[in-house]
């Protein structure tokens, strides 16, 4: 009994160095994903399913276990360049009403690089609309020069699961949402884009008014 008791631990031992970690990355009926309809306004509704005209994209984020929060909450932009944190390739996008769901080609648990089953790991979640692409390295161009990309509004979200432990193979993977330390639910807040011209006619009466007073 002892030495299958050995065995065992050293098979397990050898599947965590050499296998390859998972989460489930979708969210529940208790996380359910809301937005806004004005800018710094309370929550208006949740997602929509894509069949209503309402499409999002979602990434997944991960990073050492003690990192426990993101640079700046408000701002997809700080995740992107914070050195912390490493894109796991994942993608989601909203399925149902305030739901999504991750990587259709493995289902709802994805595999987390760089982590073997029954280690540990935080995450983090961007979410945006369709109208800034869908691909991370889209969202990356829009925030390195958001006035001349023409789109005049969009969503976010992030959240911060921290110290969570991963599955995978025979190890059922852990929820990415839920209570705390979990990710819980988050509101998408639209936010209000100037377009180039409309930046300039601001910049012009601006210049009008300050000559006016000088003149007075």
């Amino acid at each position: 009994m002892k030495k299958v008791l050995i065995a065992t631990a050293v098979l397990g031992m050898a599947y965590a160095s050499f296998g390859q970690g998972e989460i489930n990355f979708a969210n529940s009926t208790t996380t359910r994903i809301s937005t806004n309809a004005t800018a710094g306004g309370p929550t208006t509704g949740q997602i929509n399913t894509p069949g209503n005209g309402s499409l999002f994209y979602f990434a997944l984020f991960s990073a050492n276990p003690s990192v426990g929060s993101v640079v700046n909450g408000s701002n997809p932009g700080a995740i992107l360049t914070d050195t912390n944190w490493s894109f796991t390739g994942n993608y989601g996008t909203n399925t149902l009403l305030g739901r999504f769901n991750g990587d259709y080609t493995t289902g709802t648990s994805v595999i987390v690089p760089g982590y073997a089953p029954l280690t540990s790991a935080s995450f983090a979640v961007i979410g945006w609309s369709a109208n800034l692409g869908q691909s991370i390295a889209q969202l990356a161009a829009f925030f390195q020069n958001p006035s001349s990309s023409g789109i005049s509004q969009y969503y976010w979200c992030q959240g911060v699961g921290q110290n969570l432990a991963l599955g995978g193979g025979a190890v059922a993977a852990s929820s990415l949402f839920g209570p705390s330390p979990l990710i819980g639910s988050m509101t998408m807040g639209l936010v209000i884009v100037p377009e180039p011209a409309t930046v300039t006619l601001v910049g012009l009466g601006a210049a009008a008014l300050l000559i006016l007073r000088r003149r007075r």
